[in-house]
């Protein structure tokens, strides 16, 4: 990086920095020459590494959260808050509404907004219900069914941690880690 000392410039506010009493009308040090870098952009999974991660999921619930974050492309946050009402299947539509959870998942936009979702993930949602959720008293799509806190929402948490994971991981080959 390219610098060199130039006189501090006259301020024409009152404003000055939090050490500026330091300085001592110093010349600062600032770039001469400005470069931008360049921006990088997020990675995409593709279609089939998104049906790897679908494949080792163990549970339901899991593949079904999973696969309504990669059909919807709704955040984390809006998927975990999401109630039974939300999801209209005739219409094919599911409902991302911004409220007070109590598992303090939220959506980012404050006006409710309606994504479309295909047949498999009604489907799967239907699976779900029958064969995990049952008779469990909750509004919420996403709760705890396996654990200490057995019908509460999940939580962020809950989602990111190793050990509760449903994803099993590939086996290691023998060696040094």
């Amino acid at each position: 990086m390219v610098t060199e000392l130039q006189p501090i410039r006259a301020r024409r506010t009152g404003w000055k920095p939090f050490l500026y009493h330091l300085d001592g009308g110093q010349p600062e040090r600032r770039r001469t020459i400005k470069l931008k870098a360049p921006r990088t952009h997020p990675t995409i999974l593709t279609a089939v590494q998104v049906q790897a991660i679908l494949d080792a999921c163990t549970r339901l619930r899991d593949r079904f959260l999973f696969a309504v974050l990669w059909d919807t492309g709704i955040r984390i946050g809006e998927a975990l808050g999401l109630r039974h009402e939300d999801l209209a299947a005739v219409k094919g539509e599911l409902a991302v509404i911004p409220r007070v959870n109590d598992n303090r998942a939220r959506a980012k936009s404050a006006s409710p907004r309606a994504v479309p979702v295909g047949p498999e993930i009604v489907r799967l949602y239907a699976d779900y219900l029958h064969a995990e959720y049952g008779d469990l008293d909750s509004d919420y799509m996403f709760v705890n069914l396996w654990g200490g806190s057995y019908g509460r929402p999940l939580t962020y948490a809950a989602r990111t941690s190793r050990r509760s994971s449903p994803i099993q991981a590939p086996a290691r080959s023998g060696g040094p880690n």
